[in-house]
């Protein structure tokens, strides 16, 4: 139960705590924690990801991988359907579409199948033309016998094509045609657009972080990740200067436009219509309010729609078509993919690869963070430290687990009774002496082990980065296959490190 626990982030005084006291994602995670303990033969999952942060998210992953039942889960987060499944099925506009693999070779075989789709298509429509064309001829030289029968093969060529046009579209679904237009000139890269100095933040007792401080200037792209509670929110607020930090400074370039878009979507007057609302913040006609609004996916009934009746997705969706069309130079994003659908999220960091200015996100969505942003700042046991990756912040963070979990209280409890014990048992130093030796010497060898799996480590993650880099229409199953088998021996090598850290 303790590592099931552990595993989901659920320690300390959370336990003590009465379940309605808690938050609506520990309370999530909770029921979660009582389903894996029921040990079903069959796990079903709605959105499991949503509450959890990184590293009780890979320990789902992880468990998922040795769970011996099946697993029927929805999700929208990639990279964990990357790692945790063996077979997609989507749900697009009514219809149902099965197929093999993960996340990423399911959408390598619908691209090659949507690809084979357009060549078929451009075939029909070469071919109606010069059916046309026959068409014509016949009726020039008054063959009207003929005339009727070739009218009736451009007939069903026509059908044959419209069906084809008519299942591409409809498997494609609707898309969000989100566009960031260019400031005139070009901003000098190294600008300095916040710079953040010895930032210190708690409550009460509790400090969330010390010592906090970086640099974002005008082309970075950076992710802020750490665990749930460690004040990732906390400091965008304080950019924002909707909260106070204990200690430090915040500097803000005088010129520059900020944009922030929170977890919860939010507008001053909610009785407003969608249209009303856009009408309202960015001063347009309705022509123009109607085709910005297109681009987001807002067409015909939705304009007239409620906001209090607008679910997350079209919130989010509306909130950001206001956000951007003011093109601020920088964006401070809070979690920005929690409540788009895969289709809404591509589309989205696509925006964000040519937006022009500076981003800080705030995100667990491991597939944005890699697309999306260059660098990492994250937090480790309370401070903020910056790194080139993902993969390496993960790093960090298992070794300073595992470090935490050797000086836990409970450690310590055993070593003072263990302590206890020798005092009160009579024995001679010169019949201990040989153990403590063993124990040094064992212990020198898993730290010898540890410093080993680290270098393996490092050169698999290079071998994944490098086959990740040639995916394409082309590659081949067993290339997909050769992966998927790399993963798992970096997981299962993380999984040895981190249990040796514990001994160490």
């Amino acid at each position: 139960m303790k590592l099931t626990l552990d595993g989901l982030g659920l320690a300390g005084d959370v336990l003590q705590r009465p379940l309605s006291s808690l938050s609506g994602g520990e309370r999530m995670r909770v029921r979660l924690a009582r389903l894996l303990l029921l040990e079903p033969d069959l796990l079903l999952l709605d959105e499991p990801t949503n509450h959890l942060d990184m590293a009780a998210l890979e320990w789902l992953e992880q468990y998922i991988a040795r769970f011996r039942g099946a697993v029927l889960v929805v999700s929208h987060d990639r990279a964990f359907l990357d790692r945790t499944v063996n077979g997609i099925i989507e749900l697009s506009n009514g219809l149902i579409r099965e197929g093999t693999g993960n996340y990423t070779a399911y959408m390598e075989q619908k691209k090659l199948e949507e690809e084979t789709r357009l060549r078929e298509m451009a075939r029909l429509e070469r071919e109606i033309e010069r059916q046309q064309g026959v068409v014509q001829t016949m009726l020039s030289h008054r063959k009207m016998s003929a005339y009727h029968a070739r009218e009736k093969v451009v007939r069903k060529l026509s059908d044959a094509l419209a069906g084809k046009a008519a299942s591409l579209n409809t498997r494609r679904g609707p898309s969000m045609r989100i566009r960031f237009l260019p400031e005139q000139g070009v901003p000098d890269a190294s600008r300095v657009l916040i710079r953040a100095e010895d930032l210190s933040m708690g409550y009460g007792e509790q400090p969330l972080f010390t010592g906090a401080g970086f640099v974002l200037r005008a082309d970075d792209r950076t992710a802020l990740v750490g665990p749930n509670g460690c004040g990732k929110t906390t400091l965008l607020r304080i950019l924002l200067g909707e909260e106070t930090a204990l200690s430090g400074q915040v500097w803000l370039s005088g010129t520059a436009r900020m944009g922030y878009m929170g977890q919860f979507a939010s507008f001053v007057d909610e009785n407003h219509t969608v249209e009303e609302e856009v009408e309202a913040v960015t001063q347009m006609g309705t022509y123009g309010v109607r085709s910005l609004l297109a681009r987001f996916g807002f067409r015909d009934t939705d304009l007239k729609k409620k906001l209090h009746v607008l679910s997350g997705g079209e919130r989010s969706r509306l909130y950001l078509c206001i956000l951007l069309e003011n093109t601020p130079d920088v964006l401070l994003l809070d979690e920005p993919t929690n409540h788009l659908d895969i289709a809404s999220r591509e589309i989205l960091e696509d925006a964000l690869v040519a937006f022009p200015g500076a981003i800080l996100a705030v995100s667990h969505d491991r597939y944005f963070i890699a697309k999306c942003c260059a660098g990492i700042l994250g937090f480790v046991d309370g401070v903020l430290k910056p790194f080139d990756n993902y993969e390496k912040y993960r790093t960090a963070s298992l070794v300073a687990r595992a470090s935490d979990q050797a000086g836990s209280p409970g450690a310590a409890r055993s070593d003072r009774a263990d302590a206890k014990v020798a005092r009160k048992t009579p024995s001679p130093v010169s019949v201990r002496a040989p153990n403590r030796a063993e124990e040094r010497k064992q212990n020198a060898a898993r730290k010898e082990r540890l410093r080993r799996l680290e270098v393996d480590i490092e050169t698999m993650e290079r071998e994944r980065d490098e086959l990740e880099q040639t995916f394409g229409a082309d590659t081949p199953p067993d290339t997909y296959e050769t992966y998927a088998e790399l993963v798992q021996r970096i997981e299962s090598a993380y999984e040895t490190f981190v249990s040796l850290s514990e001994e160490t």
